[in-house]
């Protein structure tokens, strides 16, 4: 987890406007990336939330990620999926919930 974080793929300083993760950075330990490739984060352009133009992140209004990343402890588990059941629906498949 990072507050203002610091894009090195283009060497952007975190807090900088044109910094594309925004005001937090949340990695996501996808195929033994340590969560340094993938993550929950903001943006600097809230209007692209949503369109398939990320690299393999998750995208989310800066206020937004700023919520969760108080509410997410580091370990917490992530699923991502493109499903369209209900996380209750998903939770009892992977066995998450009786």
């Amino acid at each position: 987890k990072a507050i203002n974080p610091y894009y090195r793929k283009k060497n952007i300083q975190g807090g900088a406007p044109q910094n594309p993760l925004g005001t937090r950075w949340i990695g996501i330990d996808a195929n033994g990336t340590d969560g340094r490739t993938y993550g929950i984060h903001g943006t600097n352009h809230p209007w692209s939330i949503g369109l398939y133009i990320s690299e393999g992140c998750i995208r989310l209004r800066n206020e937004d990620v700023e919520k969760l990343f108080e509410q997410v402890p580091i370990g917490t588990k992530v699923f991502i999926t493109n499903e369209y059941k209900s996380f209750e629906q998903i939770a009892k498949e992977k066995r998450a919930i009786p």
